[in-house]
């Protein structure tokens, strides 16, 4: 998390709303890509850890050269990027 050194009132004032804000759009993001019947707990550290696993695996295909959209491939290249996550 981003650390802020500010002590008046309005610097303050914005960088908690600065952080609600970008918690309320990571949220929206992910609710709205999963069917409302599917939408289970929002966990921030899971998108935390969906995020660095995706950025992590795209690097591990681009550099080895693998095809992460054959059918063999889907459901590892899923289940890899879904690794280390906590929400049910």
């Amino acid at each position: 998390m981003y650390d802020s050194q500010a002590r008046s009132e309005n610097k303050l004032n914005f960088h908690f709303n600065a952080a609600l804000t970008a918690i309320n759009i990571t949220q929206m993001e992910h609710w709205l890509s999963i069917p409302k019947e599917e939408r289970k707990s929002f966990s921030m550290a899971d998108i935390k850890t969906m995020n660095h696993n995706r950025v992590l695996l795209q690097q591990f295909i681009a550099v080895f050269g693998v095809n992460a959209f054959s059918a063999k491939n889907r459901n590892h290249v899923n289940e890899l990027i879904y690794y280390g996550t906590i929400a049910d």
